[in-house]
């Protein structure tokens, strides 16, 4: 029985490492997504339009 119980321990201690695990991994993909999602939007030629239009506003005028 004894021995039963230190493998069911094992077992929960594993399964929450790889839990925390996972969750690091979603957090990882996530941030390597919204860097691709950044650059790909900072790369269109919509953005580069209005960032120099933005450049030549005079905000003194507001």
């Amino acid at each position: 029985m004894r021995v039963f119980v230190q493998d069911i321990n094992e077992r929960v201690c594993r399964e929450e490492q790889l839990r925390r695990q996972l969750e690091e991994l979603s957090i990882e993909i996530g941030q390597e997504q919204q860097k691709e999602d950044v650059i790909s939007l900072t790369s269109s030629d919509y953005f580069q339009q209005v960032q120099k239009e933005v450049v030549g506003i005079n905000l003194d005028d507001f």
